[in-house]
């Protein structure tokens, strides 16, 4: 005999659907911490080529510092520095015989030998060194004011350009050699070393800096609410800006100057 065709019953209608609201909701997150890793992954991965491209140039330059192709050259001031501006963060000149400046602009002819003359520094994206713009309150461009590395050279003065975004802040610390041996006995800071007029025993530079990461890379994981130590200074970030951070240092021998004072110069 034929029987006749039934449908679903509502009970188990409604024992489908709450199987598929597990199987979408399984998916979901499975999709949403997907989507977290990758996020997690892109940020520390620009934390650490923020860091390790700002590094190799500024260590590039300093080691440069005080070179001159001819023994009877010096360069009187192989660097110059300026603790603390009102970015929280140092600067720093680099000077050294050259025909070309940070920017690849042509170094003043008047100076014999022709010297480049190359000025680190932290700039906001929108030119201010107020902190307190870092992160403008539009929640529609929340990315758009990150603090940059600039250099400034003298082949072109007053037209400083930035080198990369992503560099928070950034410590220098001086390595001042007493007893002439080319081994820095203390690493001060450069008040400390103009006041006791001792740049020409300056023979290492610590650099220390804090990059982080232009997407919120913590969204939805809490927020970044530790605080970094940058060689001697302490950064106390915004709470609840969501960006990875990490803490780079490396110490640069100025080779030039310790082949000098070693030999007398």
């Amino acid at each position: 005999m034929k029987t006749g065709q039934r449908g679903f019953t509502l009970i188990e209608l409604m024992v489908a659907m709450l199987i598929g609201l597990f199987v979408v909701g399984g998916v979901t997150k499975i999709y949403m911490d997907s989507r977290m890793t990758d996020r997690l992954r892109g940020g520390m991965s620009e934390v650490a080529n923020n860091a390790r491209i700002a590094m190799g140039i500024l260590a590039a330059d300093i080691a440069r510092a005080g070179y001159t192709e001819s023994p009877l050259q010096d360069i009187a001031t192989f660097l110059t520095a300026v603790d603390q501006d009102p970015t929280g963060s140092d600067q720093i000149i680099v000077s050294y015989e050259s025909d070309r400046d940070c920017l690849g602009n042509a170094t003043p002819l008047a100076a014999v030998p022709r010297v480049a003359e190359n000025r680190y520094f932290l700039q906001l994206q929108d030119g201010s060194t107020d902190p307190t713009d870092e992160h403008p309150s539009s929640k529609s461009n929340p990315d758009a004011n990150l603090w940059q590395l600039y250099c400034e050279g003298n082949g072109s003065p007053g037209n400083p350009q930035p080198l990369l975004s992503g560099v928070e802040n950034m410590q220098f610390l001086y390595g001042v050699d007493v007893d002439s041996d080319g081994v820095a006995d203390s690493f001060d800071t450069a008040d400390y070393v103009t006041g006791q007029d001792a740049w020409k025993q300056v023979v290492a530079v610590r650099i220390g800096l804090l990059s982080y990461s232009g997407e919120k890379a913590l969204q939805g994981q809490g927020q970044d609410d530790h605080i970094y130590h940058v060689l001697n200074h302490t950064v106390d970030p915004v709470d609840g800006d969501k960006r990875l951070r990490q803490v780079f240092a490396k110490t640069v021998p100025i080779r030039n100057i310790i082949f000098e004072n070693m030999n007398g110069g």
